[in-house]
């Protein structure tokens, strides 16, 4: 009625005047919250051209169109035309109410899309398709009952809020899906493709029965997935009959599939312009004549042979397959064609979202050099060397083009920086070591430097510990490191379990480490430790006797020591890694002139197998082994290996495992250590689906195995212990919280058990 009344008043104003008039220029009045530009911008009309009875028509019908004013008038001022308008209502705030299932947010950008946002002009036509707008969302969402009104209240200062009420309804369930042309599977199989499930004993807790359109869309992908890579390339599934029973809340699905023959791959080749420079692209590709078609490898061959053109500068190169069908032989020839386009050179790396790490750290570990060829695999080294640091939760390389510059690329790092340390006093607890208090700064991204330091007050029923140490691994450009450790301890060993005696001991060292390739480095260190040796009533243990026998009863010694190591490391993280692995040799030697001479000969290798997003099987090892030389008739009692306990054998008590202390002779059945040391075993680890972050937790299902032997009897690996059970870890402010529940699958009479371990706080 209010557009009528305007197309009337333009008529009126035409009629009042002989004849049309030339417009000399045009006036808005009335504009408080919308623009003149998008105004003048929706008019059919401008000055210079003459006004008639069809521009005024034309003019009030855009300027409605905008939804923008409940009324129109124009007049004339001599050769002025005069638009005056009245705006509708500016919307002063939105509530929401009754829904649960779509957070506000969602609701919110839906209201956006259509121009209802606070602070715009109210948009009637809009405003009328929300309802429909969120009833699709809901429909999507399986809520075919659900319920959406909305309304306005009027607010002083031409303004209004909108109220949006829902009923969200009861969700459809599945009632049954059924399949229709399919021959090579039975329904049974398919539907175990599928996410949405028909009612079963299981999905009152799956939920698994609840229709969404989202899940659909995935199925159905799904199902094409497994028939493409089951050789039906030519497979067509039509969209999904979704019928819904309003009775009974029940959704039918009906999917049509035409499957087609199945091929297997005929002829392969490679097409295209290959520069004389990259070879090997035939060796590379994955499938061979006579395989059965599969979709997912051919996209595999696809990426490896972009991974070699990239590794030779073709960072840009692109590849597709050709296929060729013969349905009368049942083969499908495969061409992948490939355009190398320019090869490209790096013009800059730039470092996203490091706001901590200074870009200096950042640089020292990339392979790939601005000025260079862009090589994919040495960006993909650098990004793996990034994330080794253990300082940054992922980093995603990308090469973005330089305008004008098509031989040239910018390399892009986006960074995720994640926390390095703390600095805490806190309080926890290991059954290893008891009650645990404690004061500790450690960080190891120190300042943004990459430097480690970690300074530390310890103190538990067994050990009272003060600590410091600082590593800067990057002394010099060519990778150079220096660690500087200090330390004093006292180490109670009744309390740990194992044999009765205490050591007091303190000491100094400082070492360098060289790298030798990207991925393996090896190093020294050397200084100076201080040991005092506390017997006690133990005075009567044999081991004891004849090695202070041995030392002319000596109880305070002096050792010069000095170590060098070999270290291998191609895991993809520092934090929980994924894929590579982990190999390390160590020898320790007190040197001669020190109070006590004696070697120390270890190996440790782990290696990690990926399974999946955030999981792993991991298989592990460690073999120690020590000895005296010159005047020591074998490794000091108090060096001695241990095993037992969360750190190496779960599902035993800590450190309670080999050789037993002797007492006139008699051995007894406490742990007294010994020189050799095995330890290893599997784990399967993954993230804890109830953790939002995936990279800050692992569960794992674990089997442990280990011993530890006198280095002077046999060593029988009949003796090894084992054990299986269940694992978490979890990174939180305090350090590592870690769970265990274990069996033994392998032990011995008189062996101490502990099925639940557990360690929270700083543990020792």
């Amino acid at each position: 009625m209010t557009r009528f009344r305007s197309v009337i008043a333009a008529a009126v104003l035409l009629t009042s005047q002989a004849h049309a008039f030339p417009i000399q220029d045009i006036r808005i009045d009335g504009l408080k919250r919308v623009s003149s530009e998008r105004v003048f911008a929706s008019l059919p009309i401008t000055a210079g051209q003459d006004f008639t009875p069809e521009a005024g028509a034309d003019t009030i019908r855009e300027l409605f169109d905008l939804g923008f004013f409940k009324s129109i008038d124009l007049s004339r001022d001599g050769n002025v035309l005069l638009i005056q308008v009245q705006e509708r209502p500016a919307i002063a705030r939105i509530l929401i109410e009754g829904n649960d299932l779509i957070p506000d947010e969602a609701i919110r950008d839906v209201m956006s899309n259509l121009g209802l946002r606070e602070g715009d002009v109210i948009n009637q036509s809009a405003l009328d398709n929300l309802a429909k707008s969120l009833q699709r969302e809901y429909e999507n969402q399986g809520r075919y009952d659900a319920q959406v009104s909305s309304r306005q209240v009027e607010l002083p200062d031409n303004r209004v809020g909108i109220e949006v009420t829902i009923n969200e309804g009861a969700i459809a369930r599945i009632g049954q899906i059924r399949f229709f042309g399919a021959d090579a599977y039975d329904d049974d199989d398919l539907r175990d493709e599928m996410e949405l499930k028909e009612p079963g004993a299981f999905t009152f807790f799956s939920k698994s029965d609840r229709y969404s359109l989202q899940k659909l869309r995935g199925d159905i992908e799904r199902l094409r997935s497994l028939y493409l890579d089951s050789g039906y390339a030519q497979v067509q599934i039509d969209t999904p009959s979704v019928q819904f029973d309003p009775a009974s809340s029940r959704i039918y699905l009906s999917v049509r599939i035409q499957e087609g023959p199945r091929y297997s791959i005929g002829d392969i080749a490679i097409a295209g312009d290959i520069p004389a420079e990259i070879q090997g692209l035939e060796g590379r590709i994955g499938i061979q004549t006579g395989d059965t078609f599969a979709r997912s490898e051919l996209a595999k061959d696809i990426q490896t042979l972009q991974s070699v053109m990239g590794n030779g500068g073709y960072t840009q190169a692109q590849v597709r397959e050709l296929t060729d069908f013969d349905p009368d032989s049942g083969t499908v020839d495969v061409t992948y064609l490939v355009t190398p386009q320019l090869q490209t050179y790096v013009r800059r790396i730039n470092f996203r979202g490091n706001l901590v790490t200074t870009d200096t750290v950042l640089r020292r570990s990339m392979v790939q050099m601005e000025g260079a060829l862009a090589d994919a695999s040495k960006v993909e080294q650098s990004r793996r060397r990034l994330e080794q640091l253990g300082y940054f939760a992922r980093v995603t390389p990308r090469f973005t083009p330089v305008p004008g510059s098509p031989d040239q690329v910018d390399l892009d790092m986006e960074i995720e920086e994640q926390a390095t340390g703390t600095f805490s006093a806190s309080v926890g607890y290991s059954q290893s070591a008891g009650a645990v208090f404690g004061v500790s700064l450690a960080q190891d991204n120190f300042l943004g430097t990459g430097n480690n330091v970690s300074v530390g007050v310890n103190k538990s029923d067994a050990v009272s510990q003060l600590n410091f140490s600082f590593y800067d691994p990057f002394l010099t450009v060519d990778g150079v490191s220096r660690s500087i450790n200090a330390f004093y301890s006292e180490t109670d060993f009744a309390e740990q379990g194992s044999s009765s005696y205490q050591i007091d001991q303190s000491g100094l060292s400082i070492g360098f480490g060289y790298p030798i390739s990207v991925d393996q480095r090896i190093g020294f260190t050397g200084g100076l430790r201080m040991t005092d040796l506390k017997v006690g009533s133990a005075n009567d243990i044999d081991q004891i006797e004849s090695f202070q026998a041995s030392v002319q009863n000596e109880t305070s010694f002096v050792e010069f020591e000095s170590s060098l190591f070999w270290q291998r490391s191609t895991l993809n993280r520092g934090r929980f890694p994924t894929q590579g692995s982990f190999q390390r040799v160590d020898l320790g030697l007190s040197l001669p002139g020190s109070d006590l001479t004696y070697y120390t000969l270890g190996a440790q290798t782990e290696k990690y197998f990926e399974m999946g997003e955030e999981s792993a099987v991991r298989v592990r090892s460690r073999v120690f082994y020590g000895d005296g030389y010159g005047d020591l008739n074998g490794l000091p009692f108090f060096r001695n290996y241990f095993v037992g306990g969360e750190r190496s054998l779960r599902g035993f008590e800590a450190n309670s495992l080999g050789p037993r202390s002797i007492k006139n002779g008699v051995a007894t059945k406490d742990a007294f250590g010994g020189s050799v040391l095995i330890t290893g075993g599997a784990d399967y680890q993954f993230a804890a689906p109830f953790l939002d972050d995936p990279r800050s937790n692992r569960l794992s299902a674990f089997v442990d195995f280990g011993q530890v032997y006198d280095g002077n009897a046999s060593i029988d690996l009949g003796e090894l212990r084992a054990s299986a059970g269940l694992g978490f870890t979890w990174m939180t402010a305090i350090g590592p919280l870690t769970f265990s529940y274990a069996k033994p699958i392998q032990k011995e009479s008189g062996d101490e058990l502990e099925s639940f371990q557990f360690s929270i706080g700083t543990g020792l």
